[in-house]
């Protein structure tokens, strides 16, 4: 696959995630397999945990700041920015109204002009911050 290829399926893949289209996400993938902090997630397992974060983040986007087509010809890192506005109930927590920004990281690979597997790293705890959640330290256990 050349290098256009894969950047041609990235943008398309990144445009329906925007338009928050799951069924022209789908057509960018073949036996998918997403990686992150919500752990290894199958196309259909991505799929309902996007619905449910667009419901509660109607204006969520990702903006790609630097794509990198790997040499293999099969594979791209992105560097991106999400942006949403909590407007539904997420994370057990009701609508905020509140905003934030997260940077994160992508390595996508295809095979076959599909995307078949990715690994997604971002910055949680910004995102938890902005939107009013609070990190505690756990009580330590009893010792009786």
């Amino acid at each position: 696959m050349e290098a256009e290829d894969v950047g041609t399926l990235r943008e398309r893949f990144l445009d329906a995630v925007n338009r928050h289209d799951l069924d022209a996400m789908a057509a960018c993938q073949a036996g998918y397999i997403h990686h992150s902090e919500a752990g290894d997630l199958d196309g259909a397992s991505v799929h309902e945990a996007t619905a449910k974060k667009c419901a509660a983040f109607p204006d969520l986007r990702y903006d790609v700041i630097e794509p990198m087509p790997l040499a293999d010809g099969r594979s791209v890192v992105a560097q991106w920015t999400m942006r949403d506005t909590q407007l539904g109930r997420a994370f057990g927590a009701a609508p905020s109204g509140r905003t934030f920004e997260s940077q994160g990281l992508s390595l996508q690979h295809l095979e076959n002009g599909l995307l078949v597997e990715d690994w997604e790293y971002n910055d949680d705890m910004a995102m938890f911050e902005a939107l009013g959640f609070t990190l505690r330290q756990p009580e330590p256990p009893d010792a009786g």
